[in-house]
């Protein structure tokens, strides 16, 4: 199926576990995310490879419909791969933490863009889903079929009392090998992976 260019595009460019971890706040204490890596990496779904961001500017960029490119805030960051149980990259997710004078605007933005992804969203794809569960926030958006060229879907977490904004791209896999053969099988790993990620960021009621 021919993918729309600009949602392509858009897509293209755009835990050990902490039971114990307390809702952390702006306030007070910075949120660990190397704990909070490992967490996500102990899960059934297992981290496989895990990279801190190295230096750079304190902001990365995003491009909304209008063309003009807004920087979000980003204190600290990682990067984890996660892997199914044949060895197949399946999510991508980078963990990051917005300034916490400017949280609030990093979310707004950043809920605007995945708005403007869904309006370009190929024929037969879903809408976007937004869902609350305490201070963790959920958007997300899924390609119509396993045919879909890029990411399968791509959710963005935000959990409000930490600051904390987790960004998950669920991979395809070559069909010879990969872990789902159906769209069903595939929500069913999608659902599963985010509440591994879900159940590690501070705020979770897991």
């Amino acid at each position: 199926m021919q993918i729309h260019r600009p949602f392509a595009r858009a897509w293209g460019l755009t835990l050990a576990c902490l039971a114990g971890l307390a809702p952390a706040s702006p306030a007070t204490a910075a949120p660990d995310l190397a704990a909070i890596a490992a967490c996500v990496s102990a899960g059934p779904i297992k981290g496989v490879e895990t990279q801190p961001r190295r230096g750079g500017p304190a902001s990365r960029g995003i491009t909304l419909a209008d063309g003009r490119e807004r920087e979000v805030s980003v204190l600290d960051g990682y990067r984890v791969m996660l892997a199914t149980a044949q060895g197949r990259y399946f999510v991508n997710l980078k963990l990051e933490t917005s300034a916490p004078a400017q949280a609030a605007q990093d979310r707004s933005l950043i809920r605007q863009q995945m708005t403007e992804m869904a309006t370009k969203a190929p024929q037969g794809a879903a809408s976007l889903k937004i869902r609350q569960s305490g201070t963790i926030e959920l958007l997300g958006l899924d390609q119509p079929d396993l045919d879909s060229r890029g990411p399968l879907g791509f959710y963005t977490l935000f959990e409000t009392g930490s600051g904390v904004v987790a960004t998950l791209y669920l991979l395809n896999q070559p069909p010879a090998t990969r872990a789902f053969a159906t769209m069903a099988e595939y929500e069913h790993l999608r659902d599963q992976a985010l509440g591994q990620v879900m159940g590690c960021l501070p705020g979770s009621a897991g």
